[in-house]
């Protein structure tokens, strides 16, 4: 087992996963005898650590005062190589590159949580390029990353495709070169304040999903195109979240008719629903956006899921 590291710097990963994984699922026996009334004693077979942690596909180790990979992680092979999920939130990581120690360890890993931890930008000469190549769903909410840091970064996960930043300092956003693959991009409670800032992200290729609640938001507006024609920003996007933003028009929302796919749309908490009831919000969308018109019926809860 991988040994404790001092109070001030936290533990390993490898001393986290003995405490989790390995202390809590001790059996002293593989089979369970129970005698029975009539006949042979009943035999049950007791599946413990060797046996059950074949079936872990997420592995928490959240609030562990984590702080480095640790040595020995190979004994922990069993537990690691199936796991398609690992959450590393809250915990005292600072250097990507024992995250990508800890990553190495995973075969099967595909989403990563590191929220809440203190990690440093690195350097060019410590960025390993396509170290967390495995990774598709990443969420490093609240590292107090702006936008070009996170873009440094995400030279090492080229291939993700869900992306959560949520509560970092991004207050300013521009065409990214990387996150190509990106088909699902949270942005929720940074201070973005203006729309064009937004609409640098409209050439990513494969983009389903957005959400910018909570960035405040004045105002929307494609500059692109006149009222009634379509956007050639955000070509995929099928599903917009800009509740809790300070929209005070209905021109704003009648702009979102210009995005092409758009068939979902969350929209709470904006000033532009104070004066009216939820039924004559709801038709006053619908009635600007092309899309839900069609089928209303269906669309209505999707369209104020939120608003109920």
């Amino acid at each position: 087992m991988g040994e404790e590291v001092d109070d001030t710097s936290g533990i390993s990963f490898v001393t986290a996963i003995h405490k989790r994984y390995v202390e809590t699922c001790i059996i002293p026996e593989e089979v369970l005898h129970l005698p029975q009334p009539l006949g042979k004693d009943r035999t049950i077979e007791l599946i413990g650590f060797e046996k059950s942690v074949k079936r872990v596909t997420e592995v928490i180790v959240s609030r562990m005062r984590i702080s480095c990979c640790g040595d020995n992680c190979h004994q922990f092979q069993q537990v690691l190589s199936g796991a398609k999920t690992l959450v590393l939130s809250n915990n005292l990581l600072t250097e990507w590159s024992e995250v990508a120690k800890i990553v190495s360890h995973m075969e099967s890993l595909t989403d990563l949580v590191l929220s809440y931890n203190k990690l440093k930008v690195p350097t060019n000469e410590e960025l390993d390029k396509q170290c967390l190549k495995s990774i598709k769903t990443l969420v490093i909410d609240n590292l107090e990353y702006d936008w070009n840091e996170i873009l440094w970064c995400a030279q090492m996960w080229p291939n993700i495709s869900q992306l959560e930043v949520w509560g970092n300092t991004i207050t300013e956003l521009k065409t990214p070169h990387v996150l190509t693959q990106l088909n699902h991009l949270s942005l929720r409670n940074n201070n973005i304040e203006d729309w064009h800032r937004v609409c640098t992200l409209g050439t990513l290729p494969q983009l389903k999903y957005l959400d910018i609640s909570d960035c405040n938001i004045k105002s929307i507006h494609f500059d692109d195109s006149n009222y009634d024609h379509k956007t050639t920003l955000f070509p995929q996007l099928e599903s917009l979240l800009i509740s809790s933003n300070k929209l005070k028009t209905w021109k704003d929302i009648a702009e979102l008719n210009k995005l092409s796919k758009l068939e979902q749309l969350f929209c709470k908490n904006n000033p532009v629903f104070d004066c009216d009831k939820y039924d004559n919000n709801f038709n006053l969308i619908l009635s600007r956006i092309e899309n839900h018109r069609s089928d209303a019926k269906r669309r209505r809860n999707r369209l104020f899921e939120e608003n109920i």
